[in-house]
């Protein structure tokens, strides 16, 4: 009779980050996860999305919230809230953002190994991962 080895479930590790570090990786680990990667790559962004998710819509509430507290109603987009670069409003929405954006919180969560070329992408051809998806998630994967 075959011996079935028990398999240890892989720790995650606590680590802290910066709200501004979430606000930035989900959007690209949203667009990562659209990329035909490998099952457990693709597990693994999933995981960090679940993760990081709670934390990003609290983060993107309080943005919404001081984009309303200075913003005034787009003449070009009916129902729209903006706020009109180089303003004093502008200026003390970055500053209160900015805020949010420092404080530390604590996530649990392992990184993923991602391969540097995808073999094959949509259209059969290798994806190169572009930086903008690279950069923000630097802390949470590992290229191979």
């Amino acid at each position: 009779m075959a011996k079935v080895k028990k398999l240890k479930p892989k720790k995650n590790k606590k680590m802290e980050l910066l709200n501004g570090e979430i606000f930035a990786a989900v959007p690209a680990l949203q667009e990562l996860s659209q990329t035909n990667l490998p099952v457990k790559t693709s597990f693994g962004v999933a995981k960090l999305i679940v993760a990081f998710n709670p934390i990003y819509e609290a983060i993107e509430r309080t943005r919404s919230g001081i984009v309303t507290k200075y913003g005034k109603p787009d003449e070009n987009n009916r129902g729209q809230i903006s706020i009109q670069r180089d303003t004093d409003e502008f200026q003390k929405y970055l500053e209160d953002f900015a805020k949010i954006a420092i404080e530390n919180v604590e996530v649990d969560l392992s990184s993923v190994n991602l391969p540097l070329l995808i073999p094959e992408g949509v259209d059969g051809n290798p994806v190169n991962l572009p930086a903008r998806i690279l950069t923000p998630l630097d802390r949470f994967i590992k290229l191979e």
